[in-house]
């Protein structure tokens, strides 16, 4: 049997930002089917009344994985927030709050996959046009990456589009800083077999650059502390390889 990505793909197309929730399904499905084998790739997708916190959980409880072979990853684009208490959630306009622990507890039970990944951002309005069709004169060199960071690693990682306290920055004609970032970094590194605090570091830098762009397009943002916020720093809830990659 092929290894496969098993990912549930959820879009809160119902909320304020739907048509670009919508753009940025299409955007990270395109970006991962490029860099995966044919067959390789398990699209679940969750849009409008099914963007709920009980189908998302359903959903992943219902992936049949191998847990020594299969990858599962849960794609989040809407709104969320913090709560002191229970930490980060994903606001959904059906069904409300979906807590990321409850997220992480439904990917890993009954089986915990060979790796499991959850990334989200949580401030979405990608344009169609942040992404071009790949060019059909390209040579067929392999394409590593993604058999690297889904088939050839164990353990997880579970990062969102900004720091805990911050907001995530778009703008209607570019997108949203995060989404952008990321799918630019592995299409430009699909033949390169990098690890996933290279792509973490590589999107976390390239969302500040985009951050920074948007910010003088967007009206002032205070943060907790009542200073402005100036950037948007991509944030990982877990360790890379045993290593603390927010360099706090």
């Amino acid at each position: 049997m092929a290894q496969t990505l098993h990912v549930i793909a959820v879009g809160d197309t119902d909320s304020n930002v739907g048509p670009a929730v919508r753009s940025d399904l299409s955007s990270l499905k395109a970006t991962l089917q490029n860099g995966l084998s044919p067959g390789q790739l398990h699209w679940v997708e969750l849009t409008g009344r099914e963007a709920n916190p009980l189908s998302v959980v359903k959903s992943l409880k219902d992936v049949v994985i191998d847990p020594q072979r299969d990858a599962v990853m849960l794609y989040y684009s809407g709104h969320g927030g913090f709560d002191v208490d229970r930490g980060h959630f994903l606001s959904m306009s059906h069904g409300g709050r979906l807590y990321r622990s409850e997220v992480r507890n439904a990917i890993t039970t009954p089986l915990t996959p060979k790796f499991w990944a959850i990334v989200t951002d949580c401030c979405a309005n990608l344009s169609q046009a942040a992404f071009n069709s790949p060019s059909t004169g390209t040579p067929q060199r392999p394409k590593l990456l993604l058999q690297k960071l889904f088939f050839q690693t164990r353990g997880s990682i579970d990062i969102t589009s900004s720091r805990p306290g911050q907001v995530s920055f778009c703008t209607p004609s570019l997108g949203s800083a995060f989404t952008v970032a990321l799918c630019g970094v592995i299409k430009e590194n699909y033949y390169d077999a990098l690890q996933w605090d290279d792509i973490f570091l590589r999107t976390r830098s390239q969302t500040a650059h985009l951050a920074e762009l948007m910010i003088g397009q967007a009206k002032p943002v205070a943060t907790p502390s009542g200073k402005r916020q100036t950037t948007q720093t991509a944030y990982s809830f877990s360790e890379m390889y045993g290593q603390n990659v927010n360099e706090e």
